[in-house]
């Protein structure tokens, strides 16, 4: 953008806004778009078959605090081990029929381009 891209960009919560807002990145409400050409976002765990999951861990220091950790749109989170799931898609409809959730943090059959970066800066690409 500082050379001259022209996008509008979707925050996905309120920090991304923030550091976004900052570097002068145009932002836009999700309601009024058609269209979304390209999202981008971190994830704790991939699978073979590009299944994510996120937030893994994301309350813990709240919780040694003894804090709720609380999301952008004031929902709860509580963090659930299951160990290796083996059937995500059965578990991400499972867990979205206890009343009460409201989403979970499996993201099934959703990528379709995964980006591993490491910090000597090698980057290593998969597509679906």
């Amino acid at each position: 953008m500082r050379n001259g891209l022209d996008i509008k960009v979707v925050p996905t919560s309120k920090e991304t806004a923030e550091l976004a807002a900052a570097e002068g990145i145009n932002l836009v409400e999700l309601s009024p778009i058609e269209k979304i050409n390209l999202t981008t976002d971190g994830a704790d765990e991939v699978d073979s078959k590009f299944n994510l999951i996120k937030g893994g861990g994301g309350a813990l220091l709240r919780e040694k605090r003894g804090e709720v950790f609380i999301t952008d749109n004031n929902n709860y989170i509580i963090d659930c081990k299951f160990g290796e799931i083996k059937h995500s898609e059965i578990l991400t409809k499972k867990l979205n029929q206890i009343p009460g959730v409201v989403e979970n943090g499996l993201f099934v059959d959703i990528a379709e381009l995964i980006i591993v970066g490491f910090e000597d800066g090698e980057i290593i690409k998969y597509k679906k």
